[in-house]
């Protein structure tokens, strides 16, 4: 049973489910037309998400937590980390809910942005998607895309719906976009604003106490309603470069997958700058690409350590979780790092002595951490895939048929028969 969360928003971010090469696609209903989204009305300011129950201790570096059922399984339920919360529906739909009406998703009726506001109790904050946060029965999986430090969401709203079309996943996924703007980006009267950097892991926005995480609570509270969303037993949430670090924290902070029960929570790690690592080990020089961690030389780097490459002197958000359930949290969660296999310059790469003692560039501080996080925690159900060839491009990465396996369940060898032969050009989307 899927705990009902007490949220209403409508918002957007990623979560990417993993399987197995060669393993059969998840089933899935048949197709269903749904009424294409429609701004949110003005309203009082979404319920505040409930704190979460405490979670059983860290699992100790070397031990493996309890085993996961195969990825991208739809049907599988991973092993929860908390007790459901008691937690009454939110305000919305009735419990039944009618078949999903005649229409179609908003980017093939000619509304090509998809823009909707999700009202919080600090403003407006702006978000893509291609079908209605209201809910629907058709609707068995939910994509979250987080932009990277360019801040296009749009384009990645668009690139993933497109994914969507082509692998015909699209009349059952709902593809949501978040935009966490800066002033930069003279957003609307009424809208939430980030600093430049807090977004990408969990600060609070310019305003007041609206961590970029409490969106995503908000916008995941939505979907795993299911008086809303009665089928929906899929999220996906990822991001490329700054998008990925978001996820990556997300994905052990995150409040609503750690108490939700029967819906599958997938995270997609893309190009990340930096991870946030949960000892005070590093990869140590001349160790064969990371294969050993242990304590570093830290010199003029002191604060290393520090949020958010490690748990000290976290943001206001990630404080609320003790480092055990940090911990506890991101080695039960199902994680894929997906790397670019000619990401090795420097284009906006983050060369703080904190990320640079994850190594020298993105391909190797993914390989390193991969590494960092089989030797402590082995049993974590994580996993991760290179994409030959490519650099540091969102539009590439996702096109990829190993980010389709993982995105939308569809195995290498048919997504690589499938692939699109177009020359678009690519997106840093940093």
């Amino acid at each position: 049973m899927v705990t009902a969360a007490a949220a209403t928003c409508a918002m957007t971010g990623l979560v990417l489910a993993v399987r197995p090469a060669g393993s059969p696609a998840p089933l899935r209903p048949a197709a269903h037309s749904v009424t294409a989204p429609a701004p949110e009305p003005p309203g009082a300011a979404d319920v505040a998400v409930p704190p979460v129950p405490p979670v059983p201790p860290a699992p100790q570096p070397g031990t493996e937590p309890a085993a996961a059922a195969p990825w991208g399984d739809a049907g599988a339920v991973p092993p929860a980390n908390v007790p459901p919360a008691a937690v009454p529906p939110a305000a919305g739909p009735p419990a039944t809910l009618p078949a999903a009406s005649a229409g179609t998703e908003c980017a093939a009726s000619g509304k090509t942005s998809c823009r909707n506001l999700l009202t919080t109790n600090a403003g407006k904050v702006a978000y893509y998607s291609n079908y209605s946060l209201d809910g629907s029965p058709a609707i068995t999986h939910a994509i979250i895309m987080v932009h990277g430090a360019g801040r296009n969401a749009q384009s990645s709203f668009q690139g993933i719906r497109a994914e969507a079309v082509r692998t015909k996943t699209n009349a059952e996924t709902i593809v949501i976009a978040p935009s966490y703007q800066t002033k930069e980006d003279n957003p609307g009267a009424g809208q939430v604003t980030w600093p430049d950097q807090a977004w990408k892991e969990g600060g609070d926005s310019d305003s007041g106490n609206l961590s970029s995480f409490d969106v995503m609570d908000l916008i995941m509270a939505r979907l795993v309603d299911k008086n809303r969303f009665p089928n929906l037993n899929w999220v996906t949430l990822g991001g490329h470069s700054a998008g990925g670090q978001f996820t990556q924290r997300y994905a052990a902070g995150g409040k609503i997958p750690a108490q939700t029960r029967g819906v599958q929570f997938n995270f997609i790690v893309a190009n990340p700058s930096s991870y946030l690592y949960f000892t005070p080990d590093r990869p140590l020089a001349g160790s064969g690409g990371g294969i050993k961690f242990g304590p570093v030389s830290v010199g003029s780097c002191g604060e290393y350590d520090d949020y958010k490459y490690g748990l000290k002197n976290r943001v206001r958000y990630m404080k609320e979780v003790s480092d055990a359930d940090l911990v506890s949290r991101y080695t039960h969660a199902r994680v894929m790092y997906l790397s670019g296999g000619a990401d090795t310059g420097d284009e906006s790469l983050d060369e703080d002595c904190g990320a640079m003692l994850q190594g020298k560039n993105r391909l190797i501080r993914s390989i390193n951490y991969f590494n960092y996080i089989r030797t402590k925690f082995p049993g974590a159900p994580h996993e991760r895939a290179q994409v030959s060839g490519t650099g540091h491009d969102r539009e590439s990465m996702f096109a990829s048929p190993e980010a389709e396996r993982v995105v939308f369940g569809v195995p290498v060898n048919q997504a690589r028969a499938s692939r699109r032969t177009d020359t678009e050009s690519g997106s840093s989307d940093n």
